[in-house]
């Protein structure tokens, strides 16, 4: 819960890139952590544009530590589960995350009636979560993904059943759960699509889903498939908080066939996409790829007959992987790429692979180096050149057991 609760305190910067209409101080901003409000004894105030919290009271809320030095006027929070932490000095436009990473801040911190006040960016730019800001309200929606704003947006959804393709395709919204009641469907099929949610790519067979809020695909097994080499069977654009639950997902030709050029499922500047009990398999060049996309989660799902990568993240994405089999792959690329992007790996089984080249692939692109935690994940029988092919990763290995016996190259990282 820490970890969370961090995160969304941190968040709350980038959101407020944007500028923010010039108020007087502590002229009412309310603040809302997964939907409760928060209570400050010194309110929120807008300094040049930019909105400001009381770090403690913010930080405190979301389970953290904030610790004080007086003499050099500098605020630690701390995360002791998650080894998360910054630090902020008073009138200093530089924040230091807690690898060192220098952070330039529009606004500096500033002491108002005792108390430390944040720029909302500094949370942003040092944790993974997500903040709305309703100008004409004046409110702040601080967004953890913990499980009270789950159950919120569970709420909100309108439930409604889809028993073939054209009825799928139609039913995607805002606010859905779409229960896919059928086996079977095919993309590819010619259909009549009127939904503002939904755009033909003119280029393939498949569908843009664009600016899609707090939806959740289920099926128990049910099957959506495409035909077509060159389109992502589900591609998002824009979208956040998309569930897809126990359901199966890929091209209808084997990886043996042909090589694949399009992903599984692919993301466009999405935010919370949660991936659970989900096959998601070749020939798709890749199973899940993403790009400028955060909080991805993928649980108790499979990853396999992919072409050229498992998962590959790119633009700063980042995403959170359990209880997963990647297997039965022949990749161009490693079983995962990130390129300036952070995945963690728990309790994997990853096997029957073999990489051309590195089992695991990152590029730096003069951006921020990749983040790779692998944790007790079994590995066997695979076929690589290099372990790892890049120095600008921070990669943790811990707990993972490997079939030596079945391991082709020894592995160097």
């Amino acid at each position: 819960m820490k970890r969370r609760v961090l995160s969304a305190i941190l968040i709350l910067a980038l959101s407020f890139t944007l500028s923010v209409p010039a108020f007087a101080d502590g002229d009412g901003i309310t603040v809302y952590l997964d939907g409760t409000r928060l209570s400050f004894d010194v309110e929120p105030v807008i300094a040049d544009s930019r909105v400001l919290v009381p770090m403690r009271g913010v930080f405190e809320a979301l389970g953290a530590e904030v610790s004080w030095n007086g003499e050099t006027k500098t605020a630690v929070a701390t995360n002791a589960e998650s080894g998360s932490g910054v630090t902020v000095t008073i009138g200093s436009n530089i924040m230091l995350d807690n690898k060192g990473k220098r952070i330039i801040l529009d606004v500096p911190a500033r002491i108002e009636n005792g108390r430390t006040l944040l720029p909302l960016r500094a949370v942003a730019e040092a944790f993974d979560c997500t903040v709305e800001w309703d100008g004409a309200k004046r409110e702040v929606d601080i967004v953890s993904g913990g499980s009270g704003y789950a159950s919120h947006l569970a709420e909100r959804q309108k439930t409604v059943e889809a028993a073939n393709t054209e009825e799928f395709i139609n039913a995607i919204g805002t606010d859905k759960k779409i229960i896919l009641t059928g086996t079977y469907y095919n993309l590819s099929d010619d259909i009549k699509v009127i939904n503002p949610y939904v755009e033909k790519n003119d280029y393939c067979d498949g569908y843009t889903i664009k600016n899609v809020s707090n939806m959740t695909v289920s099926g128990n097994g049910a099957e959506i498939v495409i035909e077509d080499i060159l389109a992502d069977v589900l591609l998002f654009e824009g979208c956040e908080y998309i569930t897809l639950s126990g359901i199966k997902v890929g091209h209808i030709k084997s990886m043996p066939e042909y090589v694949c050029e399009g992903s599984v499922t692919c993301f466009y500047s999405c935010n919370g996409i949660n991936i659970e009990n989900c096959d998601l398999y070749g020939c798709g060049a890749v199973g899940i790829y993403a790009s400028d996309t955060k909080k991805i989660s993928v649980s108790d799902s499979k990853i396999h007959e992919c072409s050229y990568s498992g998962i590959w993240l790119s633009g700063n994405s980042s995403a959170n992987v359990s209880g997963t089999e990647f297997s039965d792959s022949n990749h161009m690329s490693g079983f995962i790429r990130t390129d300036n992007s952070k995945i963690s790996l728990a309790d994997c089984s990853i096997h029957d692979i073999t990489c051309e080249d590195s089992f695991i692939d990152s590029f730096d692109f003069g951006g921020t180096p990749s983040d790779i935690t692998i944790r007790n994940c079994t590995f066997g029988n695979l076929n690589y050149r290099d372990f790892i092919n890049s120095n600008a990763v921070n990669l943790t290995m811990d707990g993972c057991i490997f079939n030596m016996n079945m391991l082709y190259h020894q592995i160097v990282y």
